[in-house]
């Protein structure tokens, strides 16, 4: 009897060892829901259509329109983005003055012209490094580098939204010092502008030589923008030398409103700016 009970005991320790504990799953290939097939292998994305670069434009939400660009050798631009844009855009380069900032200048236009365009405002140089982006103050160290900047800039945006930007004859708008070297600038930007908005600034920079290169090279019309006497005074010099090379000009002149973009001046200009583009049919009022 004792034989046949150690016999049994024998080939049960048997059974177990021959069928060992239960395998645990490949969890390596395992799928995430249990129960579910293999994923199917993802096809490799074409090129993104004209039309689905229009639908990620659309679907930027209303409280984020700004958009944050990197410019090679410079500090990042800021981009406002005309939400919705049901065909390519035109451009208005809009630069800040001494001491302001991209996002102020973006919001400023973004707040005039709404979706009419694509607002492309270049940063300058940072007067204290050590203060984040967005929340610094900044200044253009001289014309020529603001115009690699500008162009440097308006490359960058028709690559980010190629098929959406049309960038030919875009508008100049520049405030103080960046209307100051705007003028300046402008010869140096052969065939990229064909209208200027200069505001406090950029009224005594310009002679007959560089208002003949501006018109050489597609420059139609010139706003001046003023808020303070001295500033008509010269732009109406300036003036005379652009309607001598046949480009059409207007002076606005906001007395007594002092070195301002806002208030009565930004009046001006919002009664302007229809004239400014007129003949360009991309800036036709949206209905």
């Amino acid at each position: 009897m004792r034989s046949v009970v150690w016999t049994s005991f024998v080939l049960l320790v048997a059974l177990a060892w021959g069928c060992g504990a239960p395998a645990r799953p490949d969890e390596s290939r395992t799928p995430s829901v249990r129960g579910a097939a293999e994923p199917p292998a993802t096809p490799t994305p074409s090129p993104p259509s004209d039309e689905l670069r229009r639908v990620e434009i659309a679907g930027l939400t209303a409280s984020e329109p700004f958009v944050s660009l990197p410019v090679e050798g410079h500090l990042d631009a800021v981009v406002a983005v005309p939400v919705g844009a049901p065909a390519p855009r035109p451009v208005l380069v809009a630069t800040h003055g001494a001491g302001g900032s991209p996002e102020e200048h973006c919001a400023h236009w973004q707040r005039l012209l709404g979706g009419r365009a694509f607002i492309l405002c270049p940063r300058g140089v940072a007067l204290n490094a050590t203060v984040p982006a967005g929340e610094g103050q900044y200044f253009y160290d001289g014309h020529p580098r603001l115009a690699g900047e500008v162009r440097l800039a308006l490359r960058a945006l028709s690559h980010r939204f190629a098929g959406l930007v049309d960038a030919q004859g875009a508008v100049y708008a520049g405030y103080s010092q960046g209307a100051t070297m705007g003028a300046l600038a402008l010869p140096l930007m052969p065939g990229l502008f064909s209208r200027a908005l200069l505001i406090e600034g950029g009224d005594a920079e310009w002679d007959r030589r560089a208002a003949r290169i501006f018109k050489a090279e597609g420059g139609q019309r010139v706003l001046f923008a003023c808020g303070r006497s001295r500033c008509a005074e010269n732009a109406r010099r300036s003036a005379g030398y652009l309607e001598k090379e046949s480009v059409e000009t207007r002076v606005l002149h906001a007395e007594g409103a002092g070195h301002t973009y806002g208030g009565p001046v930004e009046e001006l200009v919002r009664g302007s700016f229809e004239w400014l583009v007129e003949g360009d049919s991309r800036w036709s009022p949206p209905p």
